[in-house]
C-alpha cells in the first residue's frame, strides 16, 4: 500500500494557484468529480510501483503508458475511462497525471512516484509512496494550444520537484521546503 504526499508550498510563487491541495477547494462543488478524485485516490493507494524507476505494475504489464479504470461520470453512469496517464516516462522523470472528467471541466493533477533513495527508505523521512504536487481545470475557455502548454508545464514543474528532493535523500529540509505532508481523506461527495 502505498503512502500519498502532497506539497503545501509551490516551487516558485506562480505555482501557487496550481496547488494540488487548491484544485481539490475547486473541484468540491463540481457534480461526480470528488467522488472520482476519491475512487481513483482509493486506487492509488493499492496499485503497485517499482520504487527503483517509479513505473506502475499496471502499466508494465500491459505496456501501455495509461491506467483504464470504470468511474461514475457527472450523470451518475459507470464508465470506462483513463484514469491516469504517463506523463515523461525516463528513468527518474515518472510523471503521472489523473485525469478527472465531467462534462465541461477537466481537472488534471500531476503527481510523481517516490523512487528509492541510495541509502534505502530507512533513513527517508518520507516513506515510499506518491507525492501529489500541481493541478489545473481544463475547460472550453482554454484552447488545446494553451492546456498543452500548461499540462506540459506543470508535469515539467512536478519533476523537477520530485528530483530535487529525491537528489536531498528526502530529508527534513526537502520536506519542510515543499510544506510536504501526508494526504488525508478525500470526501465521498
Amino acid at each position: 500500500m502505498n503512502t500519498i504526499f502532497h506539497i503545501t508550498v509551490p516551487a516558485c510563487e506562480p505555482l501557487r494557484e496550481y496547488l494540488f491541495e487548491d484544485l481539490l477547494n475547486r473541484i468540491e462543488e463540481e457534480p461526480a468529480l470528488p467522488l472520482q478524485l476519491s475512487l481513483i485516490i482509493r486506487k492509488i493507494y493499492e496499485y503497485e510501483y517499482n520504487d527503483e524507476n517509479g513505473l506502475f505494475k499496471i502499466m508494465s504489464d500491459n505496456q501501455k503508458h495509461q491506467i483504464v479504470e470504470s468511474v461514475i461520470d457527472a450523470l451518475g453512469n459507470i464508465r470506462s475511462m483513463v484514469i491516469i496517464k504517463s506523463l515523461i516516462s525516463q528513468p527518474n522523470d515518472t510523471v503521472y497525471e489523473i485525469r478527472l472528467n465531467n462534462e465541461y471541466k477537466k481537472p488534471r493533477i500531476f503527481f510523481s512516484t517516490l523512487l528509492k533513495p541510495e541509502n534505502g527508505w530507512e533513513e527517508a523521512k518520507l516513506n515510499k509512496g506518491i507525492l501529489m504536487c500541481y493541478g489545473l481545470i481544463k475547460d472550453e475557455s482554454m484552447g488545446a494550444d494553451e492546456a498543452n502548454e500548461k499540462t506540459d508545464y506543470l508535469g515539467q514543474c512536478t519533476c523537477d520537484l520530485t528530483n530535487e528532493v529525491y537528489e536531498k535523500n528526502y530529508n527534513e529540509d526537502a520536506i519542510q521546503g515543499y510544506g510536504i505532508q501526508e494526504f488525508g481523506s478525500v470526501s465521498n461527495g
